[in-house]
């Protein structure tokens, strides 16, 4: 049984140098969907600790995630206290880092948000700062878990995880191992609530 996860581990290192070039290509003359009024209607939705699930067409990183969804932010709200500005925390090539929300949303097709049903308003509020706590982390490229780097699902679960809290979801797994992907946070209605979802 020790095989596998070596044999997974020797893979992902192989396929590295591609996988982390890969992310960076897009199939050119796409057009994004998401529109300034769903950014407006997002911004009355939203709360810290929610999930905003996202999809972007023409990127060929996407063959690799199984799932309409292919990406998960997290939503920390205006933790800078700095008016006008909302931050999602992700987990994206370069590492952890902040976005804005404008930024975000309108460099994608479709969004969905999602809020844990098993968390409490101050847990929620909780998962935003660790999230936060946690840019300049670099990406896991090895999908294992841990706190020294973070894929976009691993980095979003772990900060309920973090809390003692269980996630009543079940998984996908990668040769074995559990990696939860952006499509098991819209596959999971025990769990996560979709609050809403555009276009």
């Amino acid at each position: 049984m020790a095989v596998l996860p070596k044999l997974r581990r020797w893979i992902l290192k192989v396929a590295y140098p591609i996988s982390s070039r890969i992310g960076k290509v897009h199939m050119p003359f796409s057009r994004k969907k998401i529109r300034s009024e769903h950014y407006r209607l997002m911004t009355q939705l939203l709360e810290p600790g929610m999930g905003i699930l996202t999809t972007t067409h023409g990127e060929f990183a996407n063959a690799f995630i199984p799932g309409e969804w292919s990406h998960i932010g997290g939503y920390c709200g205006c933790l800078l206290d700095v008016p006008g500005l909302r931050w999602i925390v992700e987990a994206i090539g370069k590492g952890v880092v902040e976005t804005d929300l404008i930024d975000f949303a309108l460099t994608k097709d479709s969004i969905a948000i999602v809020k844990p049903k098993f968390a409490t308003k101050e847990q929620m509020e909780f998962s935003a700062k660790w999230m936060h706590s946690q840019i300049g982390k670099p990406y896991d490229m090895q999908f294992a878990s841990g706190h020294k780097a973070f894929y976009c699902s691993e980095l979003y679960t772990e900060s309920y995880v973090v809390q003692g809290l269980e996630i009543p979801w079940k998984v996908s797994k990668t040769m074995g191992v559990d990696n939860p992907v952006p499509q098991d946070f819209f596959d999971s209605p025990d769990a996560w609530e979709i609050v809403a979802q555009y276009p």
